[in-house]
């Protein structure tokens, strides 16, 4: 939440690219690229997919929406992550998988170079959760960094190169994940 500018008084220091930051709003974190999957996806379900995606920072032609722009670019992002679904449809009837897509989306839609994911897979099917941990290893490798939030080890093992434990809000240890296994992991947690 201190990341993402939820929080904008806290202790200790925020720093972005070796600048110091402090954000006092979420705005403040979204200009600096820095987005935030949640748990629950949140969506509106009477604007279209491509409208959720840009919601709040939608392109303007004039004073007007300029809806061509706006499904264009989210088309194109919804391409990149193999989405069946395009921006011009609306958003119910999708699955929490294809929600959390929508979720990525809007983060590439503005451009985030650090995405945080908040216990993302707590929705989904086996499938789906395959899908997503395929999206963040290419997004890991588009230079994107992930910070993913989890308790299922077997999907931290598979995605990270660091891992940090943090108890009752306490940071604990920082492991590199090639150097540890399971089984340290669980002693630390």
């Amino acid at each position: 939440n201190v990341l993402h500018g939820v929080f904008s008084t806290y202790e200790g220091n925020v720093y972005i690219k070796g600048k110091k930051v402090n954000f006092k709003n979420t705005h403040d974190a979204i200009k600096l690229g820095i987005a935030k999957v949640h748990q629950e996806v949140s969506l509106v379900s009477e604007l279209t997919i491509g409208q959720n995606i840009a919601l709040g920072y939608e392109p303007k032609k004039g004073f007007l929406v300029d809806y061509d722009t706006l499904h264009k670019q989210a088309n194109e992002i919804l391409k990149k992550l193999n989405c069946k679904f395009k921006s011009e449809e609306y958003v119910t009837g999708l699955s929490a998988g294809e929600m959390q897509m929508i979720a990525i989306a809007k983060a590439l839609y503005h451009k985030a170079e650090i995405i945080s994911f908040d216990e993302p897979s707590s929705s989904l099917s086996n499938k789906e959760v395959e899908i997503l941990l395929n999206i963040i290893k290419e997004l890991k490798a588009q230079g994107i960094t992930i910070l993913y939030i989890s308790h299922r080890i077997d999907e931290i093992f598979k995605i990270s190169d660091r891992i940090t434990v943090l108890r009752d809000g306490s940071y604990v240890n920082t492991f590199n994940t090639e150097e540890i296994n399971h089984e340290i992991l669980i002693k630390s947690m």
